[in-house]
């Protein structure tokens, strides 16, 4: 009877990473109202944006506009709590019923999540380009 009540929570426990959904959302705002937002080479919006990224891949964002200097930020990741859970419920010795669902619950897109999800990318303004244009006029 203990092993069936073992093998049961185990099974309730194990793998919450494998439920938790594979994309996140992603808020980008430039310092720049009109400012293209690339995210991961997608357009997603004017000076600001939201779109949904993969939980487990980093993310590239570039804003760009004729006169500035193109703002780049790279947002990386990182395991979360609920892999963090899922490896302590293994380790409490439930890993002999459970090991494939332990292993592919910990690598699901669901165990990571993003550095940051609310983004601010600050343009500086080229100056060079600025009086390139103005002189060629």
């Amino acid at each position: 009877m203990k092993k069936i009540l073992v093998f049961l929570l185990t099974s309730v426990l194990m793998g919450c990473a494998a439920l938790t959904p594979s994309r996140q959302m992603l808020s980008v705002t430039s310092n720049v109202p009109d400012a293209v937002i690339l995210v991961n080479g997608e357009n997603i919006g004017f000076g600001s944006g939201k779109t949904e990224v993969k939980r487990n891949s980093t993310v590239n964002i570039m804003a760009i506009k004729d006169g500035y200097y193109p703002a780049i930020r790279t947002i990386g990741k990182h395991n979360n709590i609920v892999a963090i859970l899922d490896a302590a419920v293994c380790g409490f010795g439930l890993i002999i019923f459970a090991i494939p669902w332990c292993v592919s619950a910990f690598a699901a897109p669901g165990a990571w999540s993003l550095d940051d999800t609310d983004v601010s990318v600050f343009m500086i303004p080229n100056t060079q380009t600025a009086t390139a244009t103005n002189t060629s006029k």
